[in-house]
């Protein structure tokens, strides 16, 4: 979900005269920010499997941008090699510009293809809760990209020179 941009404003008062002449804070108005904030919250609280990116949410704050806010919880992959793969991915925007459970298949996806074992598709959609057909597509789309399956495997093999010099 993307937050739209909006106008920021502090926390306003809302005075309220008295009998004797004074003001007197009676309610606060909520700021824009603060509205959607609230909005995303009843949105997170519906669905669980949803979380609020801090750092989004304030980039939003301070630039006014359309970002994406809410993120869906991801089972985090434990392999340091696919960790990297990841890290790889950002230098090719065809691949990069995926969402995060996407970019997780398409780096175990580029590992199986690097060290050329099997792609068990059904585990992988359940794993990250991607459907079937969605994981074929991505499949397709590794295979397409020859520089970067070039580059896993030399991922990989650094790795594994790596843990054989240890």
């Amino acid at each position: 979900m993307y937050v739209n941009d909006g106008a920021y404003r502090e926390l306003e008062e809302l005075h309220e005269p008295t009998r004797g002449g004074r003001f007197r804070n009676s309610r606060y108005r909520l700021c824009e920010m603060s509205v959607k904030y609230v909005e995303l919250l009843e949105e997170v609280k519906l669905r669980q499997d949803l979380y609020i990116d801090e750092e989004s949410f304030m980039r939003y704050v301070k630039l006014g941008k359309r970002v994406k806010v809410l993120r869906r919880r991801v089972p985090q992959p434990t392999d340091g090699v696919v960790k990297e793969i990841v890290k790889v991915m950002s230098k090719y925007p065809r691949l990069c510009s995926r969402t995060d459970r996407a970019k997780y298949a398409l780096a175990k996806v580029a590992y199986a293809v690097a060290t050329g074992s099997s792609i068990d598709i059904a585990k992988l959609s359940e794993e990250l809760g991607l459907s079937r057909t969605h994981v074929k597509r991505l499949i397709k789309v590794i295979y397409s990209s020859s520089r970067f399956i070039d580059e896993v495997r030399r991922l990989v093999n650094s790795q594994v020179v790596l843990t054989y010099a240890r």
